[in-house]
């Protein structure tokens, strides 16, 4: 039975996008709680020479987890934490996003980070996006989107788009003569890097954090 068919109205509806305390607003009769992990990051890509290319795939995007609950089976504090988003790395894999949750009460892992080619490659190369995270312990789980793979040669590529979150979408990847990629928004996974014959090493993009919705109603 959903809140609506309570016929119960929304008294609070708090939006974490950093970690803190929930605490239980006067009346409250059900709570419904939202989280999504955070995206991991980007790959980034090796310095190549002539005849070469590297690149990385894009972060998967943060899982996602609702449900809704007595407010009566809830302490009157809640620890909220939102899940960071893959960090920044240079010529290597992107690193996973972090776990957001409530308490001990729902949980969506993070993003994993996208992949690095296996070295500098002559001609054509490729290399995987990150995995979605995953909700937990919810009425509705789901997983995030998969980060989208490298591609190029040593004339041309592209690095992987981050894969998209529920709220938040991925960093879009970068072609050859665009300087930046794009980092990932509310559990978006990070933009791979990508780098054509004779570049110096670049960084993939950081992961969108995580974000947790905590509405109640009485």
């Amino acid at each position: 039975m959903s809140v609506e068919d309570k016929q119960l109205a929304v008294i609070s509806r708090q939006v974490f996008t950093a970690s803190g305390t929930w605490t239980k607003p006067s009346g409250a009769k059900y709570v419904q709680m939202e989280v999504v992990g955070g995206g991991g990051g980007g790959a980034g890509a090796q310095a190549t020479a002539t005849g070469e290319c590297a690149g990385g795939g894009g972060g998967g995007a943060g899982g996602y987890s609702s449900r809704l609950m007595a407010a009566s089976a809830l302490s009157a504090t809640e620890t909220v934490t939102v899940g960071a988003g893959g960090t920044v790395v240079v010529a290597a894999s992107g690193n996973s996003g972090g776990t957001s949750s409530v308490g001990t009460q729902v949980s969506a892992t993070g993003g994993g980070g996208g992949v690095i080619t296996a070295g500098p490659v002559p001609r054509f190369a490729v290399a995987s996006g990150g995995t979605g995270g995953i909700g937990t312990d919810g009425d509705l789980n789901a997983r995030g989107g998969a980060g989208l793979p490298f591609t190029g040669d040593q004339f041309r590529g592209t690095g992987g788009t981050g894969g998209d979150s529920l709220f938040g979408g991925g960093g879009i990847g970068p072609w050859v003569g665009v300087v930046t990629s794009q980092p990932g928004m509310l559990g978006g996974g990070g933009a791979g890097a990508v780098n054509t014959q004779n570049s110096a090493a670049v960084a993939g993009r950081v992961g969108g954090a995580g974000i947790v919705i905590i509405t109640t109603y009485g």
